[in-house]
C-alpha cells in the first residue's frame, strides 16, 4: 500500500498485516463436431487487514469475469474461427477503474501435423479500459486498443 512521506515526490510501500482472497470459478462447454460454444465466469473479493485490525477491500486483484465464446471448425477441422466477449468487473476497493467488455476474434489453422498457425485480434471495438492489476490505486492506466497476434507452432520429431 503507497503511503506518501513528508517529501511531495517521494514514495514508500508498506506491506499489509494480512491479506483475503476468496473467489469460484466454473466453467461449461458444449462441443458437437461442427464447432463449441462455452461459458465460463471467476469470481474474486479481496480485502486486507490492517496492523490495528481494520479491514479494506483490496483494488489491485484481477477482476472479476465472465466470458462467452463461440467457434465454428471447418477443412475436416483444420480450420476454427471464433468470438469472445469478456466481461471484467472492477474489484470493489478500486476507484480508478470501471467494469469493462472486450470482444475478440480468433483464427486457428493446422496446416500440417508439424505446423499450427494462430492469428488473435483482442478488443475489436477499441474499448478504452484500466486493467486492476497493471494500474495504480490513484491513476488509470489504460491498455492498449486493439491488439493484433500471430503465432506459429513447429513440431519437430515425433
Amino acid at each position: 500500500m503507497p503511503v506518501r512521506p513528508r517529501y511531495p515526490d517521494l514514495l514508500q510501500y508498506q506491506n499489509f498485516a494480512k491479506a483475503g482472497i476468496d473467489g469460484f470459478e466454473l466453467e461449461s462447454v458444449y462441443d458437437p463436431a461442427w464447432g463449441y460454444a462455452g461459458l465460463s465466469a471467476s469470481f474474486v473479493d479481496g480485502h486486507t487487514i490492517s496492523y490495528m485490525g481494520a479491514e479494506a477491500d483490496l483494488a489491485t486483484i484481477p477482476s472479476s469475469q465472465v466470458t462467452a465464446q463461440l467457434g465454428l471448425r471447418f477443412l475436416e477441422d483444420k480450420l476454427t474461427v471464433g468470438v469472445e466477449v469478456q466481461y471484467n468487473g472492477k474489484p470493489k476497493g478500486n476507484v480508478v477503474t470501471r467494469d469493462y467488455t472486450p470482444v475478440n476474434a480468433f483464427v486457428s489453422y493446422q496446416a500440417t501435423d508439424a505446423l499450427k498457425v494462430d492469428f488473435r485480434a483482442d478488443n475489436l471495438f477499441d474499448v478504452k479500459y484500466a486493467n486492476p492489476l497493471n494500474g495504480s490505486t490513484t491513476a488509470a492506466v489504460y491498455e492498449p486498443g486493439i491488439t493484433l497476434k500471430l503465432a506459429a507452432t513447429m513440431r519437430f520429431g515425433g
